[in-house]
């Protein structure tokens, strides 16, 4: 495909509500994440695996789904906005000439098999076995209110990383059962609410007139962010808020992917409290530096 393989994938923000009790033999229910808000994606993840979540942006999540044992399987998962399909609610919806096109993408192999399965809620999902220099993998494709989903299944390794251990049958038919289980929700906005605080209108944000980072805004951001693996979220500013039928909520914070050494970079998480007090992780989005820099040099 375009390899959204490159971004490397994840599944990782279906963290929103932690781990659960088994759906299912060989799969650990893994709870929901909301895209953008404008869908939500359901799943469970193979018994023997974890999420390592590697970026989060408005318009994309890409994550790792790995085990502890090499010689099994990786599978990299990528969910990235698309302007070209921003009119196509499902990949149902897409003609087979436009399905011919999405299935030439995919030339670029040896050797190509493809094969058409749905979600549990009838979402079409594009299987496709493809070979390259006599390794195969499978991906898994499909596209939801604009928004293009893919699963990568590459062969693992042995221990010493000198060998490739080709992908078996079982292993592919366990990859298409957990996408299969795979349901996109679609999200029913909240109604606003006619007034709020004096001096706020319903549905506008407001910078926060004390940016301090209290224990009560630390609160919030724990409850938003419980289950969500892979990347620290330490809060910096209290930017301001939102209210709705509740209120959503805008924190600056420091994030630093963990165990990777990685240099920090600014986020902005959004957070939606609802009337009884509940908080839900609606979105992560990138500090704009570039923003600041629309002047030229001083004269």
């Amino acid at each position: 495909m375009k390899k959204i393989l490159s971004v490397l994938l994840i599944l990782a923000l279906l963290l929103g509500v932690g781990a659960a009790a088994a759906e299912s033999a060989g799969k650990t229910e893994m709870g929901s994440l909301s895209v953008a808000g404008a869908f939500t994606l359901k799943c469970a993840v193979p018994e023997g695996y974890t999420i390592d979540v590697l970026e989060q942006t408005g318009e994309k999540i890409a994550a790792l789904l790995t085990n502890e044992d090499t010689t099994k399987p990786l599978v990299t998962i990528s969910i990235a906005y698309n302007d070209q399909y921003s009119d196509v609610e499902r990949m149902n919806d897409l003609s087979e000439e436009q399905m011919k096109v999405i299935e030439s993408s995919f030339s670029e192999m040896d050797e190509v098999k493809f094969e058409y399965r749905e979600t549990g809620l009838g979402t079409k999902l594009l299987v496709v076995t493809e070979t390259k220099d006599d390794v195969s993998f499978v991906d898994i494709y499909t596209i939801y209110k604009g928004f293009e989903t893919e699963f990568v299944m590459v062969p693992g390794i042995t221990a010493d990383k000198e060998e490739i251990v080709p992908l078996t049958e079982e292993q592919i038919s366990m990859l298409i059962d957990f996408i299969t289980g795979i349901d996109f929700v679609e999200e029913t906005p909240a109604e606003p609410e006619p007034a709020g605080e004096a001096g706020m209108l319903a549905g506008g944000w407001n910078a926060a007139a004390d940016p301090t980072v209290t224990d009560e805004v630390r609160a919030l951001l724990n409850k938003g962010l419980e289950g969500l693996l892979g990347v620290s979220y330490e809060p910096v500013t209290y930017l301001g808020s939102q209210v709705v039928a509740g209120r959503n909520h805008a924190i600056l914070c420091k994030a630093t992917v963990v165990n990777l050494n990685a240099i920090p970079t600014w986020k902005i998480v959004y957070l939606y409290e609802d009337l009884q007090g509940n908080v839900k992780l609606m979105n992560i989005a990138d500090f704009d530096f570039g923003a600041l820099c629309t002047y030229g040099a001083a004269e």
